[in-house]
């Protein structure tokens, strides 16, 4: 009875859910997915606080290829919201011009803004700006602007120093520039890890419950993965290129 349940479940299986270029399917699905979440945070590259998005996409990327538990939360524009998580601490990301102008950001009538249940949030500022904002943030603690916080010397708990400069968030914001282009090719590469590995393992189950051998299954995967990742890669670096162009813009207007 049971080896009669369990293919009836196999050929329900290869049936409905894995027929010819199913794993394809759903690689592609994948990071057609992870791909349109992308370029919708994307569009706001193309404003006029462009590059501060852009260096929240790049510090989330690099802290999550460090291995961090790491979260975009700023999507849901919520005042005076994190923009960021990182292994449970809230992040608030600023990037202006000078270290001082980033810092300032934080602060509105005089008192830092960004605090949620008590807790102050680290704000996050250009790499190049982090030595300079460290001193402005201990001066403004001394000066008791910073609500539950006394000493100065904790000011380090409060500014992060972020994964990119100033000028590299700017470049990231725009197209075809070696720091956008990077940027891009490594959020390709994620995504085509991903499509790569679901369209690998669920052609490798087909051709397994079709009854061919373990090496033929496996060439089989592996050349179906590499095939859907690789488009993946390449689709993904060109939309999110064109995205900072503003002709995607023009190409989605309806013709009148």
């Amino acid at each position: 009875m049971e080896d009669k349940k369990d293919k009836n479940l196999s050929v329900v299986l290869n049936q409905k859910y894995l027929g010819a270029d199913a794993g394809k399917s759903a690689g592609q699905i994948n990071a057609g997915t992870e791909a349109t979440v992308h370029e919708d945070r994307m569009t706001r590259f193309n404003g006029q606080q462009g590059h501060g998005f852009a260096a929240e996409q790049a510090n989330h990327l690099i802290d999550v290829l460090h291995g961090k538990d790491a979260s975009i939360q700023g999507d849901d524009n919520a005042k005076n919201g994190a923009d960021r998580i990182v292994d449970g601490q809230l992040i608030q990301t600023k990037y202006c011009q000078t270290a001082r102008a980033s810092v300032d950001a934080g602060f509105s009538n005089g008192k830092y803004r960004y605090i949620k249940d008590g807790n102050v949030m680290q704000l996050e500022v250009p790499s190049d700006q982090y030595d300079k904002a460290l001193e402005i943030m201990e001066e403004r603690i001394k000066e008791g602007k910073v609500p539950g916080v006394t000493d100065p010397k904790d000011a380090v708990k409060l500014v992060r120093k972020g994964n990119v400069t100033y000028a590299q968030a700017k470049n990231i914001a725009k197209a075809g520039n070696i720091d956008s282009l990077t940027f891009d090719a490594v959020h390709g590469a994620v995504i085509c890890a991903s499509a790569f590995g679901i369209t690998t393992v669920i052609t490798y189950a087909k051709a397994m419950w079709n009854g061919e051998d373990t090496t033929t299954a496996m060439d089989k995967s592996l050349c179906a993965g590499l095939e859907t990742g690789g488009l993946a890669f390449i689709t993904s670096v060109a939309s999110a290129q064109l995205m900072r162009t503003g002709l995607n813009k023009a190409l989605l207007e309806p013709s009148i």
